[in-house]
């Protein structure tokens, strides 16, 4: 049966490299393993998701943003996701469901209407939550380039992590990303996922 691992946490602070090192550990004991990062490119809201992002009016009409991500993610579920499901043994994914549930907390959308979003898409079997500062970089959108929100987005993860540690697990952004790496695979290990 496919597991799903989801990689979670805010802006720039080593997501897209953990889900890359978690596949190809995967793929080295022999699974096969999809990878896909969120939101997901191969549909229409993923463009409209990132003009928004690039424009500003993710953060003037963050109700409107968040239902857009939450767009981007059913698509690929009905239509996407059943098919890597059925030809592989992990689905790693660099983000989904949550990002929508603490990013618009942080944003200002009602709790209530981000969390009927959540709940609409499939739970992952384990999430790996990345807190600490970002690495360094230049900002590419609004959601990046703002303090504030990305620090109400590691407090808004860090608190649901400490609620649902029984599907998630915190790693630190200042750890080396090989020490990261084998934690995660500690972790799956330990849960019976691996």
């Amino acid at each position: 049966m496919c597991k799903m691992i989801v990689v979670e946490g805010p802006d720039r602070v080593g997501k897209a490299t953990q889900t890359e090192l978690l596949r190809q550990r995967l793929s080295d004991l022999g699974h096969r393993v999809a990878k896909v990062e969120v939101p997901v490119r191969t549909n229409f809201a993923y463009h409209v998701v990132y003009w928004m992002l690039r424009n500003g009016l993710a953060k003037s009409l963050p109700r409107v943003f968040q239902w857009f991500q939450y767009l981007n993610r059913k698509i690929f579920q009905r239509f996407v996701l059943p098919d890597l499901e059925r030809r592989h043994d992990y689905i790693i994914m660099d983000r989904w469901s949550l990002s929508t549930v603490v990013y618009g907390a942080a944003t200002g959308v009602p709790k209530d209407f981000t969390l009927k979003l959540y709940d609409r898409l499939k739970k992952p079997d384990h999430t790996f939550i990345i807190l600490g500062p970002a690495h360094r970089h230049e900002a590419e959108d609004v959601y990046e380039s703002d303090a504030k929100l990305q620090c109400d987005v590691r407090v808004g993860y860090s608190t649901w992590a400490m609620f649902n540690d029984d599907v998630a697990s915190v790693l630190s952004s200042l750890d080396d990303r090989e020490t990261t790496s084998a934690e995660i695979i500690s972790i799956l290990s330990r849960r019976g996922l691996l």
